[in-house]
């Protein structure tokens, strides 16, 4: 119970400071730091608010109905195979995309302290 709290003051504390800093945004005319700031103080706050309903649904009969229909434990359980290549692939297409962009960062050093740029 104590975990799940500070888990929840810490996921609150992370999209205050990604909502104040798209608040920052907004107000500099920055629409990129905008939405960007908004959908990360959107990613924290989804998770706080599950785990907020999942403290309330041990307590409240409505909220455990809520509970139980958003993580599905009202209906019995299948067992199900899921492929997992499609994932495989998109984590490395990612990690061929992040690699590059570190090599092409490097070189950029490599060159500025070599003083070809």
């Amino acid at each position: 119970m104590i975990g799940k709290i500070a888990g929840m003051i810490i996921l609150g504390a992370l999209a205050a400071v990604c909502f104040y800093s798209a608040g920052i945004s907004n107000s500099s005319h920055d629409s990129q730091g905008y939405w960007f700031f908004l959908v990360f103080g959107m990613f924290f706050l989804v998770p706080m608010a599950l785990v907020m309903i999942n403290l309330i649904a041990q307590r409240s009969k409505v909220f455990k109905k809520v509970y139980d229909k958003l993580a599905g434990t009202d209906r019995p359980e299948t067992v199900r195979f899921v492929p997992h290549s499609f994932m495989m692939i998109v984590g490395t297409i990612i990690l061929i995309c992040l690699l590059s962009a570190a090599v092409r960062v490097v070189i950029t050093i490599v060159k500025i302290v070599m003083g070809r740029v």
